[in-house]
């Protein structure tokens, strides 16, 4: 919970989160090392010094520490896990639904998990829509079109 200065608590639903793996053992070829190193540029070249990972750290998030980052040290009451498959990079890609459901099953009053899918899918993404609702009972879908497909 977020406390102003004033004093009034504000509940914080954090709606765009990622638990990903880009580490080298998961990177399928150059592509998943260049992601990642991409990635990790944005976090030194953009964060405050005070508030910057170890290399290791950013490149395979723990579910121990996205729980602390968010709700122990950060203000979040709830955070919503979005999946980015990127499986072209990443032998069991990058951000999964898969991964995003185990974390919110281990602590499932802190993590809404959200699906994606592909438009360019067409039939058979509105197909994988439903099958995420009936697998993982999603709440939401992110619309993710920078999946490589090959």
């Amino acid at each position: 919970m977020f406390r102003t200065p004033e004093g009034k608590d504000i509940f914080v639903v954090d709606g765009h989160t990622h638990f990903w793996d880009g580490s080298h053992e998961n990177q399928k070829n150059v592509h998943g090392k260049q992601f990642i190193e991409c990635f990790y540029a944005y976090h030194t070249g953009l964060s405050p010094k005070d508030q910057l990972w170890e290399k290791s750290k950013f490149e395979k998030y723990s579910a121990d520490d996205l729980y602390r980052d968010l709700f122990i040290d950060g203000p979040d009451d709830v955070a919503i896990v979005q999946s980015t498959y990127l499986k072209d990079f990443y032998k069991n890609g990058f951000n999964t639904i898969e991964r995003n459901a185990e974390v919110a099953k281990r602590y499932p009053e802190r993590f809404i998990v959200n699906g994606a899918f592909d438009p360019r899918d067409g039939e058979k993404a509105l197909e994988y829509i439903h099958f995420l609702k009936e697998t993982y009972d999603i709440k939401g879908v992110k619309m993710y079109t920078a999946e490589w497909n090959g």
